[in-house]
């Protein structure tokens, strides 16, 4: 199931911090359906990862994304606290990256009417194959991969939030 964002301003290049705060994806501009409610409730019951597509460029790349388990967030953080870094923005960055190479599973590229050109099938590559994979895009196409990943997490913290306000 894809979901929808509400209508965001891209920043411009030279853009106001004002104007690049406004695109930040916030989790109330996530909009989740009854489906989508069903869907996560289901893996959470049947212990399976969670997973869903997020649309990017334009609806040109469809991207596939799934939960990370427990043990896979324990790995995150030993690699990035076992990794020389010499700043807070390399420390995030390297989070960032470790979370996309355990979440990515699939991205598929669509033509302008449509139709599918092609896809990356990573869901059964492991940790560095994927790793060395995503490391060779090129940057606009990370950026989209990653800021894809946001909006799923954003998805993904909004779900488990309405879980656990239905609990209480």
């Amino acid at each position: 199931m894809e979901y929808k964002i509400k209508e965001k301003v891209e920043p411009k290049q030279n853009a106001s911090v004002e104007e690049i705060l406004n695109s930040i994806e916030k989790p109330e501009d996530i909009v989740v359906t009854t489906e989508d409610e069903d869907k996560f409730f289901g893996s959470v019951m049947k212990s399976t990862m969670y997973s869903d597509v997020v649309d990017a460029m334009a609806g040109r790349m469809k991207i596939t994304f799934r939960d990370r388990s427990g043990e896979e967030l324990n790995k995150i953080i030993t690699m990035v606290s076992n990794d020389v870094v010499k700043t807070e923005a390399e420390f995030e960055f390297k989070l960032r990256l470790y979370h996309l190479i355990y979440a990515l599973c699939e991205i598929k590229y669509y033509d302008k009417a449509g139709k599918l050109e092609s896809e990356e099938k990573l869901k059964d590559l492991n940790f560095d194959e994927k790793l060395e994979h995503v490391q060779k895009y090129s940057s606009q196409k990370f950026i989209s991969v990653i800021k894809s990943m946001d909006k799923f997490n954003l998805k993904l913290d909004k779900l488990s939030e309405m879980a656990s306000k239905k609990n209480s």
